[in-house]
């Protein structure tokens, strides 16, 4: 509505941009481009800039928006955390841990989004590096911040499978009931998504044999009768069994 009454309102535009930066990337341009022609030296309008440009994967352009948002605001932890992101696909992931970290241990105030994007780049440098119990610890906190995120439970139940095979550690049926369960509540808050009952199963498969994975893999088709994926899954295990015995 504000935008209606006056397209030249610099906040107007820079948080519309924002708002549609995840969804309408074409648009969010649009918008991001107006506010920070309209407002150069003002660092959200270089940031809603940048984070159109990243959506649509322009990712040199939005490097140096975020460049100039943070000449404009030293330290701010919103246009670290994206800068984060963007070193980790640049290659660079021990900048981009350090940019991650800076936003935790900014004095500024700070939202739960930029939190949570922190301890999540943090979490995936860590994975990445193989630094499972380390990774096991930072996922701890970012739960601690939103409990039942989808993302955040998916995520533990993976990295504490790695850390079970790391280990070479052989668990013992309430053990692996455990971790089952860590896992079937991960795959119900990401809907039966296909990528999360695929590495459920991979990882069962190493961790208690191909048997278990198959038994499994039966149980998600039919908790997820839509998803038709699982029935491809299922058959996979199948045939697995069949060539190991």
């Amino acid at each position: 509505k504000a935008l209606q009454r006056d397209q030249g309102l610099v906040s107007a535009n820079a948080w519309v941009a924002r708002c549609l930066a995840e969804g309408d990337e074409e648009n969010a341009q649009h918008y991001a481009a107006v506010a920070a022609e309209l407002a150069p030296d003002w660092w959200l309008a270089h940031l809603a800039f940048a984070e159109a440009q990243y959506s649509a994967k322009n990712y040199d352009s939005a490097r140096r928006e975020v460049e100039t948002a943070l000449s404009l605001s030293p330290g701010n932890p919103e246009v670290l955390a994206l800068r984060g992101e963007l070193l980790s696909l640049a290659g660079d992931p021990a900048g981009a841990a350090l940019d991650a970290q800076a936003v935790l241990d900014s004095p500024l105030p700070c939202s739960l989004h930029t939190l949570f994007k922190a301890h999540q780049l943090l979490c995936r440098l860590m994975f990445g590096a193989e630094l499972f119990q380390d990774a096991c610890e930072q996922i701890e906190k970012l739960l601690a911040l939103v409990p039942d995120d989808s993302w955040a439970v998916q995520f533990q139940a993976a990295v504490q499978c790695e850390v079970v095979i790391h280990d070479g550690e052989n668990l013992d049926e309430p053990g692996l009931a455990v971790l089952r369960q860590r896992y079937e509540k991960a795959i119900q808050l990401n809907n039966g998504e296909t990528w999360v009952v695929s590495d459920f199963l991979r990882y069962l498969c190493e961790i208690a044999g191909v048997e278990a994975a198959r038994e499994a893999a039966d149980q998600m088709r039919q908790a997820y009768p839509d998803n038709g994926n699982l029935i491809y899954l299922h058959g996979v295990y199948q045939a697995r069994c069949g060539q190991a015995a």
